[in-house]
């Protein structure tokens, strides 16, 4: 597996991982949150309201999709630059070949 391929798993990997993760999180803080003010005497953050647990969620779904645009160009260019070296490669063993010819046909 190339660097390329690694890093785009990574990536992805990455991705996924936030959009499980931090629904979670702002879940869990808005939990601690509760139970802190509840134990404290001094006043509480406002607790999370629908309204911001709905544009975290909108933030995720962004960054989700985001995510898998930029690995789509990626990997489109990936593809391109694959399909351009093995032109290359091809380039060079025909040129090796006729390098080859043309040293044997004057010997």
């Amino acid at each position: 597996m190339d660097p390329t391929q690694l890093a785009l798993m990574a990536a992805g990997l990455v991705a996924i991982m936030a959009s499980l993760v931090l629904p979670r999180l702002v879940h869990r803080l808005a939990g601690r949150r509760k139970a802190i003010g509840a134990r404290s005497s001094v006043p509480a953050a406002a607790p999370v309201n629908e309204a911001q647990l709905t544009a975290a969620r909108e933030l995720v779904v962004e960054i989700d999709d985001l995510s898998t645009r930029a690995l789509a160009r990626l990997d489109s260019k990936i593809r391109v630059l694959n399909k351009l070296i093995a032109e290359a490669d091809e380039k060079i063993a025909k040129l090796e070949r006729e390098k080859l010819l043309a040293t044997n046909t004057h010997e």
